[in-house]
């Protein structure tokens, strides 16, 4: 359930990056015909404001073509829980494709030269991987 949440929040809602970054901070615990029921990270219940809840319920009923019932329970999340919510899938994603990034730079024969030549080094804090969304 966890990954059609993430696809929903990034490619199928057409969110704000504020309603996305809230979405992203919840684990859905049930979906029960048009009721969603989503536990937020407590760290950001003071961000769930009606219009970011107005939001989400409107993307999720546009999407869904249905009435669609959101219920939020603020939730102090366990380390397990804190790695699975979206936003923390997608920056070890991130992570990941930097380091794929990088690993393709060392192997690039223009820098190799520049490596050999010039004692170059990459700075691997100045490799940005850049998202969609500009991120």
């Amino acid at each position: 359930m966890i990954e059609k949440w993430i696809e929903l929040i990034n490619q199928s809602l057409n969110l704000s990056p504020r309603c996305r970054e809230l979405a992203a901070q919840c684990l859905i615990t049930k979906w029960e015909e048009n009721t969603v029921f989503l536990s937020l990270n407590h760290q950001f219940v003071e961000r769930l404001g009606v219009a970011t809840q107005n939001e989400l319920t409107a993307a999720l009923e546009k999407h869904f073509n249905q009435k669609i019932n959101l219920q939020f329970k603020p939730v102090r999340f366990s380390e397990q829980q804190l790695q699975t919510t979206p936003a923390a899938r997608q920056k070890q994603i991130a992570i990941t494709h930097k380091q794929k990034l990088i690993a393709q730079l060392e192997q690039d024969p223009f820098v190799k030269g520049l490596k050999e030549t010039f004692n170059a080094v990459i700075d691997e804090h100045s490799v940005r991987v850049i998202t969609p969304e500009g991120t």
